[in-house]
């Protein structure tokens, strides 16, 4: 990218979908690993609660695309 306004723009958001889609990565890794384990009460909530943050971080990267400015 040149170093354009447009590209100043672009920049922080490029950051920040890296941030939140490196969270959405990270619990899917979390989250199949321990799939297997779900017999266990206790690792079923903490299951339970990853695929909760989980989502609530894909739904936070819906806002964020939308609200993005075009990369045409």
């Amino acid at each position: 990218m040149d170093d354009t306004p447009e590209t100043s723009k672009l920049l922080p958001v490029l950051e920040t979908w890296q941030e939140v889609l490196g969270k959405i990565r990270d619990s899917d890794i979390f989250i199949e690993r321990l799939e297997h384990e779900k017999d266990s009460s206790k690792l079923r909530e903490v299951l339970n609660q990853e695929k909760s943050n989980r989502n609530d971080n894909y739904e936070r990267f819906l806002e964020i695309a939308k609200e993005s400015p075009s990369f045409r």
